[in-house]
């Protein structure tokens, strides 16, 4: 009799540990698939319990059904059998979720690098071409002012000097008696300043440095006295040309778009287009200067051609 209830009690705990067992291989694949799907895991207060275990308190017969003389079993007596399955695969879990956080941080951190170097080059690229206000200053009006000589030199020997006919390209001619007088001459040269401050105006300036030839008179010196002067041969500095051209006063038609308006003292077209036909203007004057007239002049100009269709028709330069 006493070993028929040894027996019976020995199955009864089996029975008891083998649903104590499958109670937490089924909890633990519960709260792992909530885990992984991202869900909570069930609480005192959840209305859905996982789980419950049934214990008749005669034979300790564990069962998922509730029966007569059966207990419920808490929690509080399931947490010794179900730790060693849940524990490993919520550390497991959590182990996971911090590995994925600090990648995503140390990816984060180095994209935020990446970008704050990038702002750091472009900032010490700007501060290299910073350049100071006065530098920025002169460089943009420099561009807008262009400077240019022109000079006429020569070398002359006269192996018989004579009273003989003087040149018109001012150099200096020595008299009879200067046999074998040779010479390296400056007779002329020009020094323009051509300013442009925007696309419709320019304005030039021509200093012209010039042989002179004649006598000046005499100076007064005191109330009795006077001091001759000789101009032959000395070196002085005139303006040979000063105006301003407006480059865009008919850019409203096609015809004259390229046409300008000059003011000031400027070259007369005449004598320049006589003296690239003559081609000798060294030997004598032109024409136009026998009339006393200069090849520089003072007035208002309208010139440029006339064109249509890109041909060009009419080429013209009006002063008055």
């Amino acid at each position: 009799m006493r070993s028929e209830k040894t027996e019976g009690r020995f199955i009864a705990r089996a029975s008891r540990l083998a649903l104590l067992l499958i109670a937490s291989v089924g909890l633990t694949v519960s709260i792992a698939g909530r885990l992984h799907a991202g869900g909570p895991a069930a609480s005192a207060g959840d209305p859905r319990p996982m789980l419950q275990l049934w214990e008749d308190t005669e034979t300790h017969q564990v069962f998922t059904v509730r029966c007569k003389r059966c207990r419920l079993i808490t929690s509080a007596e399931l947490a010794p059998a179900l730790a060693p399955a849940v524990e490993p695969t919520v550390d497991k879990k959590t182990a996971q979720m911090q590995q994925e956080i600090e990648e995503k941080t140390q990816a984060d951190l180095k994209a935020q690098m990446t970008q704050l170097q990038t702002a750091n080059a472009a900032m010490a690229s700007q501060i290299q071409e910073m350049r100071p206000a006065w530098q920025e200053f002169g460089e943009r009006w420099l561009k807008k002012i262009k400077i240019g000589t022109l000079v006429y030199a020569d070398y002359g020997f006269y192996s018989h000097t004579t009273f003989g006919p003087q040149f018109n390209n001012e150099a200096f001619q020595p008299g009879p008696g200067n046999n074998d007088y040779n010479v390296f001459e400056l007779t002329r040269s020009y020094l323009n300043f051509i300013f442009t401050p925007t696309e419709d105006f320019t304005m030039r300036v021509t200093p012209n440095l010039y042989r002179a030839f004649g006598s000046g008179t005499s100076a007064s010196f005191g109330k009795n006295g006077a001091i001759g002067s000789n101009l032959s041969g000395e070196l002085g500095v005139r303006i040979k040309y000063l105006y301003l051209d407006w480059n865009t006063p008919f850019k409203w038609t096609d015809a004259l778009n390229t046409d300008k308006i000059t003011l000031g003292q400027q070259p007369n077209p005449l004598v320049a287009w006589e003296e690239d036909l003559y081609g000798f203007r060294y030997t004598s004057l032109v024409p136009w200067n026998y009339l006393s007239l200069s090849s520089t002049q003072i007035g208002l100009a309208v010139k440029g051609p006339i064109k249509f269709n890109e041909l060009q028709y009419v080429d013209y330069d009006l002063n008055g």
